[in-house]
């Protein structure tokens, strides 16, 4: 005689379904590589924020006028400093490393920031749902949010 312990209601996952489980996270890691090299490849090079970022903490750390006039944007335009000191504090290791570095830094940033917003807004709109489901909804939502403004500029 074969005895069953698993709790009563309990349904074996069939071998398709743990494999479709383990295999969304790639699916929406790769959805969102693409989507990344696609929205880097079409924003070009102006990182006009973090300039301006890197121009304000290099002033204050020299001892110059933060909201004084900076250095002109590769683009030659005049930029200024509109934030406050204490940003300049908080952005000063994107001008610690070097420019492609700080790039790619501030992208992470971005990146992450928007998947905890639209995990966290997941969680609210949906809250009967897993903590997977709301990931899943999040990493997706990515994606598209790369190439809408404000979002695809900055």
């Amino acid at each position: 005689m074969i005895i069953d312990a698993r709790p009563k209601g309990h349904r074996a996952m069939s071998p398709v379904t743990s494999r479709g489980r383990a295999w969304w996270p790639v699916g929406a890691f790769a959805a969102l590589a693409l989507a990344c090299l696609v929205a880097w490849a079409t924003t070009g090079d102006s990182h006009s924020d973090l300039e301006i970022y890197r121009f304000g903490v290099d002033t204050l750390w020299n001892g110059g006028d933060l909201y004084g006039a900076l250095p002109l944007s590769d683009a030659g335009i005049p930029l200024l400093f509109i934030y406050p000191p204490f940003a300049a504090l908080v952005l000063t290791p994107l001008a610690l490393v070097p420019w492609t570095g700080s790039v790619l830094l501030l992208f992470a940033l971005g990146l992450a920031a928007l998947g905890v917003t639209f995990y966290a807004i997941a969680r609210t709109l949906w809250p009967s749902a897993d903590r997977r489901k709301a990931l899943l909804v999040a990493s997706l939502a990515i994606t598209p949010a790369l190439f809408l403004e404000p979002v695809r500029q900055t």
